[in-house]
């Protein structure tokens, strides 16, 4: 047995806690070692004197009584003086509870503001990135691929641009959602960086200016234009990513590919004549077609029938120079 493992065993063989070979092991090594021979002897001193002293303290006499009286007064109950709440407070307490109530109301009414859209934008774009690649549902170059498939998906057609030579290229896009509302992704690329542009309709109808932010390392751009929302997020530096909504929201090129559709009340026309006699640039106007159907050569029958319309369109005195005139123009054709 050596020192260190004797210094281990001691108290324990002073308070004769060990077997019968450790014990042998250790009176063994007492005999021949002098240091753990004299702590041995400490350790056994310091035992003798603890077990001599009286270390029992006797409490006072006027002890007992005091916590006996402590204990009696603190079980009796108190009744505290009641207070009664006079009309004033109980009208002034029911006011601001009423006031409390309708702006806590009026917070949980307000709907979501445009500062939280961006988090859930870098979310989504955090949520596409796969080691294969962004997540897209179309995949073409082509907008004019991209832009149909929506067709039947969404309720707004989403703005995709051709930005290649810009040095953006376009890699499809997906349907997606921002929060609680349906928005469409379209998916670019700068070299080896990933740019989504999250549009979905808003609530406003007034462009407002881009805004910049940065969420947890990616830059995120939003904007709106008159009832769209657009958030545009990526992990390339603020020059590029400005750069590319530069380019993104550029005016759309005057040429007959980039021009937006008419709506239905959108204002007539006037398509020219040409210099053919007979042809035309395009169909004939409403106001011709009910001419020529009314006129008295579509009629089948020559002559005016029995109770008919014309004979009461006859008998009129002025009937007979604006039908004469009407003759004139279907002859001239």
């Amino acid at each position: 047995m050596n020192c260190a493992l004797a210094l281990r065993m001691l108290d324990g063989y002073i308070d004769d806690e060990l077997d019968g070979a450790t014990a042998a092991d250790m009176v063994g090594h007492l005999a021949a070692c002098p240091a753990c021979a004299g702590l041995h002897a400490q350790r056994v001193a310091i035992r003798t004197a603890l077990r001599a002293a009286s270390l029992r303290e006797v409490a006072p006499r006027g002890l007992r009584k005091a916590i006996v009286r402590a204990i009696e007064k603190s079980a009796q109950p108190r009744h505290p003086p009641r207070k009664v709440m006079r009309w004033w407070q109980a009208l002034a307490l029911g006011a601001s509870t009423a006031v409390m109530g309708g702006l806590g109301g009026w917070w949980l009414a307000q709907p979501r503001s445009l500062e939280t859209f961006p988090e859930f934008a870098v979310a989504q774009h955090v949520a596409s990135l796969t080691p294969a690649g962004p997540r897209i549902d179309v995949a073409s170059s082509d907008r004019h691929e991209v832009r149909p498939w929506f067709q039947g998906r969404l309720e707004f057609a989403p703005m995709v641009r051709d930005l290649s030579a810009q040095g953006f290229d376009l890699l499809g896009a997906r349907l997606d959602r921002v929060g609680n509302r349906q928005a469409v992704a379209v998916v670019y690329r700068l070299h080896n960086h990933i740019i989504n542009v999250f549009s979905w309709r808003g609530s406003g109808d007034v462009a407002q200016t881009a805004l910049e932010a940065t969420i947890r390392g990616f830059n995120v751009v939003t904007w709106s234009d008159r009832d769209m929302e657009f958030a545009a997020v990526s992990d390339t530096d603020r020059a590029e990513l400005r750069r590319f909504i530069a380019a993104y929201r550029a005016p759309l090129p005057e040429d007959a590919s980039e021009r937006p559709y008419l709506p239905c009340n959108a204002p007539a026309v006037a398509y020219p004549r040409t210099s053919d006699r007979g042809a035309r640039s395009s169909p004939p106007s409403i106001a011709n077609r009910a001419r020529r159907a009314t006129s008295p050569r579509r009629r089948r029958h020559r002559g005016p029938v029995r109770g008919s319309r014309c004979n009461s369109m006859r008998r009129d005195p002025g009937f007979a120079p604006s039908f004469l005139a009407a003759r004139r123009r279907t002859l001239r054709r």
